[in-house]
């Protein structure tokens, strides 16, 4: 199983390689702290690896990067990524130095021709993941936005927290929104307008996406905001117990738990050491995935980014006066449920073993491990069970049957009352789209390590039709005539929603939710065609007769 994951990480590797192998010298940038100049790579202009912070200092609130340089800077070289722990090959690999970010233009965009802009926040579950993932040549192949990439301090650098003010957590967060500001002050000078500003993401950038909805101050830099397979309200993206498992991350590393000497014994370990110790924090395999997140900081915290809850946030109606729009996949559980039709050194499909141990893993699985009440877990798990699968076993035969239940309780529960909860209290109506266009190849074969298997539209095929993952990027999921139309309409949807505040589809407007008294409505994208319809629980991969269905 492994050695597919590296088969696609040396993949990237050689993509990136060869990109920047042709590329020529391309045009430079005034900068208030000086001359940048990039790439030219086929049709478009690559800038890479530009500061917006000054080199961070572990477990500090990043800084803005003020400083100045003489002559012409570089900004052509290979993408760099945050320190992590890679969870397929159990190693340590990025960098602490990484407060970067990418700008990608088409070669139209100049001071007198300013486009919107598209910023993308990636995924992995605020523990993995780079800017260096995604690849921008469809949206620079149809020439009518700007592109930045950005990345943020992850697992433990980025959200540790101590619950107090050693280290108050949230830090990658701080990091994404002092990007934010950098872009906001400089874009311009990269041909991009700063008033059409589309701040986007995808699983745990969807969430910060959302999280930067709920900052007042987000109004002030961008024009609107898509969150795509993830939220603030997903169960995965708040730790529970923050403090706790800082105290585990310290007695593995032999460091006092208190939050003053804990953050001056981290800053002396090795980062290595570090994260090979989040390594050891997992229960099963790399289960629960999602082990540091955003928390909620005590309300005198100076520079804090969050003293409350997501949801009172929202209730408050503290949150940033832009349109918003949420999505999701009609298979999102294919994510973390995939892995369990890969099988262990033995041969054996880790789905029996799912089976045989379903009220133990379950809590780590769907994140309910931190309930105090051990009977409550119990039920929970046994009632999950009961309502997803029946009597069945837990097997490669009744697979797609925990793929819905992973998808329901790990994304789309929290992604619709998401949508009941802004348009009950927010100041705009909310927008979504539910994709369920089935791909080649998708993050369900990826984590299977199974080309064959059919999971359906999984986690992240949507966003293969605009930003590609650039693993993925050997399987041409967005080559096929009925994908390339769909990825047009996509790129269109982003342009007239920065633009306008209202999504288009084609030449469809997708519906806004904002009366509470309705059912939640929403585009579904399908294979031949598009409809729009009231949300139902139990969908199936077919328009229902009470939506208005569109074809290409």
């Amino acid at each position: 199983m492994y050695s597919f994951k590296v088969v696609s990480l040396t993949l990237l590797i050689f993509e990136l390689i060869l990109s920047f192998s042709n590329a020529t010298d391309g045009r430079i940038v005034d900068l208030p702290n000086g001359q940048m100049q990039g790439s030219l790579i086929e049709n478009y202009y690559s800038f890479t690896n530009i500061r917006y912070a000054e080199p961070p200092v572990r477990f500090e609130p990043s800084k803005p990067y003020e400083s100045n340089w003489e002559g012409i800077q570089n900004a052509t070289g290979e993408m760099l990524a945050c320190v992590q722990f890679e969870r397929f090959a159990n190693f340590t690999k990025g960098q602490e130095d990484c407060l970067f970010l990418n700008i990608f233009t088409p070669q139209k965009a100049d001071n007198n021709n300013l486009l919107p802009v598209f910023i993308y926040i990636h995924g992995g579950a605020f523990m993995y993941g780079s800017a260096a993932f995604y690849s921008p040549k469809i949206i620079m192949e149809e020439g009518n936005m700007i592109v930045v990439t950005i990345n943020y301090r992850l697992g433990p650098l980025g959200f540790l927290s101590t619950e107090d003010g050693a280290i108050p957590g949230n830090l990658g967060l701080k990091d994404q929104q002092l990007a934010l500001r950098w872009i906001k002050k400089n874009i311009h000078l990269f041909g991009g307008d700063p008033e059409k500003i589309l701040l986007t993401g995808e699983s745990a950038g969807g969430a910060s996406v959302h999280f930067h909805v709920l900052q007042i101050e987000t109004e002030n830099l961008v024009s609107a905001a898509a969150g795509r397979s993830g939220c603030a309200l997903n169960p995965w993206v708040m730790q529970k117990n923050p403090r706790e498992k800082t105290e585990t991350l310290a007695k593995l590393l032999n460091c006092p738990s208190e939050g003053k000497e804990l953050k001056c014994c981290l800053k002396e370990k090795p980062i290595d050491k570090i994260y090979a110790a989040v390594g050891k924090m997992f229960k099963f395999l790399d289960n629960p995935f999602n082990l540091f997140g955003p928390v909620v900081e005590k309300e005198n915290t100076p520079g804090a980014f969050m003293t409350a809850e997501p949801r009172r946030l929202i209730q408050r109606g503290e949150i940033a006066n832009i349109p918003y729009m949420v999505s999701m996949t009609s298979e999102e559980g294919a994510y973390n449920a995939a892995f369990f039709l890969s099988k262990n050194k033995n041969g054996v499909e880790y789905i029996d073993e799912l089976n045989e141990r379903w009220f133990e893993l379950a809590p780590y699985l769907l994140f309910y491990y931190d309930e105090p009440c051990k009977e409550c877990k119990q039920k929970l798990s046994e009632s999950l069970k009961e309502m997803y699968m029946g009597k069945e076993r837990i097997s490669r035969k009744s697979y797609l049957k925990l793929q819905k239940m992973f998808s329901d309780l790990i994304f789309i529960n929290g992604i619709l009352e998401t949508i009941k909860l802004h348009r009950m209290f927010g100041p705009r109506p909310v927008y979504s789209y539910i994709y369920a266009n089935p791909h080649k190849y998708g993050v369900g074969n990826f984590f299977a390590n199974d080309l064959e298997f059919e999971f359906g539209a999984t986690h992240g095929d949507d966003e293969a039709l605009y930003l590609p993952f650039i693993p993925f990027a050997q399987f041409e999921n967005a080559t096929n005539l009925t994908n390339m139309k769909i990825s047009k309409y996509f790129l269109k949807m982003f342009e007239t929603f920065v633009s306008e505040g209202i999504p288009l589809f084609k030449d469809t407007s997708l519906p806004a939710n904002e009366n509470n008294l309705e059912p939640i409505k929403y585009l579904q994208i399908f294979g031949e065609k598009y409809c729009i319809g009231p949300w139902m629980s139990n969908k199936t991969q077919e328009c229902q007769q009470s939506e208005t269905c569109f074809s290409y």
